[in-house]
């Protein structure tokens, strides 16, 4: 991921001429400035929260973890940038170590920077629309609350004059394609990964997992709608967590098996 990250922006501003202001665009599947940011920031989250034990392996990690982590600002994506400060910030809450409160409080100090320096690009495109967007998306639910308009519906939002491809938001978006049944199976499912990876957060594997949901809860506030279909970049925040808390119902039958997963990853 971190090589991809490095390879995006040397593309984007050496090789293709863009301007330091121009939001950089992955590759490949990720050539969207927001859904780029994303699965880099779940990746910087997973790094933080499962480091490499062996020295050498130390300096590629503290690379790796800058990559991304520029790569992201980059990106201006703001929800990616939210959703990995608040995650990063809150760590102290389940890890609990010396380690955790370092990076939460290096964390706020490089937030504070980054805001001052990148105010007027931060503030620039104001709300994106969100607010009207999650209001029609509302009304859309209402219109439709027990059986939505079907699985991968195509469907469009209008609001403030203009057409939005999807709600922007995960749980709106369930909610529309499947109704308020859809969305409460959905919630208890994301609600059980909370809970498995809570019950594992003295491990390595578990504490990756929290972080990595906590992000991807925040992360889908602001973007994503996809949870069928092909494989896609939004899974990385969506379908990954899941399949990530399903390993733990083996893991705990081996206790030792979520330390090994941590250092295998």
């Amino acid at each position: 991921m971190a090589v991809t990250a490095l390879v995006a922006i040397v593309k984007f501003y050496g090789i293709d001429g863009n301007v330091w202001s121009a939001r950089v665009e992955g590759l490949g599947q990720l050539a969207h400035p927001i859904l780029g940011g994303y699965v880099i920031g779940v990746a910087a989250v997973w790094l933080v929260l499962w480091p490499p034990r062996a020295g050498l392996m130390q300096v590629v990690w503290a690379v790796a973890l800058v990559l991304l982590g520029v790569f992201v600002l980059l990106s201006q994506s703001r929800g990616a940038a939210l959703a990995l400060f608040l995650t990063l910030l809150a760590m102290p809450i389940w890890c609990r170590d010396r380690r955790s409160r370092m990076v939460a409080a290096a964390v706020l100090v490089m937030a504070i920077l980054a805001f001052w320096f990148f105010e007027s690009l931060v503030l620039a495109r104001g709300v994106s629309y969100r607010p009207q967007i999650l209001m029609a998306s509302l009304q859309m639910i209402a219109e439709h609350p027990w059986r939505g308009l079907g699985l991968g519906s195509d469907y469009r939002i209008f609001a403030s004059d203009l057409y939005f491809d999807h709600a922007h938001n995960l749980f709106t978006h369930v909610a529309i394609e499947l109704g308020l049944p859809g969305l409460l199976l959905w919630c208890a499912v994301w609600l059980a990964v909370l809970r498995e990876a809570w019950k594992a957060r003295e491990t390595l594997y578990g504490r990756g997992i929290i972080g990595i949901w906590l992000f991807s809860t925040l992360a889908m506030q602001f973007d994503a709608a996809s949870l069928n279909g092909t494989p896609r970049a939004e899974w990385f925040i969506s379908w990954l967590p899941v399949g990530l808390a399903s390993v733990l119902v083996w893991a705990r039958a081996n206790p030792d098996a979520c330390d090994k997963i941590s250092r295998s990853s």
